[in-house]
């Protein structure tokens, strides 16, 4: 037998099998990790309270952009209400 059969045969029945039993685990932690939220759950309520309240915050400057166009609107038109 030449040295490269030799190194394919030991390759396949050593290093692969090994390789397998050590990276598995490695890969199942590595996907659980990944799905897990990072955050504890009182950080994600907090955070999901501070949402909406920015939801809200957008809507009233929205209604107030509104306001402020309408006014300017019935300045600029002539015979226009103030």
């Amino acid at each position: 037998m030449d040295y490269e059969t030799v190194f394919y045969l030991v390759f396949c029945t050593l290093v692969l099998p090994a390789a397998w039993i050590f990276l598995t685990p490695l890969a199942k932690r590595y996907r659980r990790r990944m799905e897990e939220p990072s955050l504890p759950p009182d950080v994600l309520a907090e955070l999901q309270g501070l949402q909406s309240r920015v939801a809200e915050l957008e809507e009233r400057l929205d209604f107030a952009e509104r306001l402020i166009a309408r006014q300017r609107e019935g300045e600029r038109l002539p015979g226009g209400t103030a």
